[in-house]
């Protein structure tokens, strides 16, 4: 299954600083065909993904990642934090894993 690991934490202010540098060093599965027909991305937010060609991967996936880590607190946070179901992952603060 690709992934992605992510090397550099994520900017966000609704993030605290401590939480967003847990994301460094995991690696988050990237969504599959199956994923989208079952968690569909809002139109806008696909074709910004396509533009800025970051990576989009399933917000719960990236708890479950943060979770396997050892990473309860950030995981706990971005679940209970009022978002869409995908996050950006900016190219530039990943490596792609085949």
């Amino acid at each position: 299954m690709e992934r992605i690991k992510i090397f550099e934490a994520p900017t966000g202010a609704a993030t605290p600083t401590e939480l967003r540098d847990d994301w460094k060093g995991i690696e988050v599965s990237l969504p599959t065909a199956e994923d989208f027909r079952k968690n569909p991305p809002i139109t806008h937010a696909f074709v910004s993904s396509l533009a800025t060609e970051d990576y989009m991967v399933l917000k719960e996936a990236v708890a479950q990642a943060l979770e396997k880590a050892g990473k309860k607190r950030a995981a706990d946070f971005l679940r209970e934090f009022p978002s869409e179901r995908y996050l950006f992952f900016p190219r530039r603060k990943c490596q792609f894993i085949p």
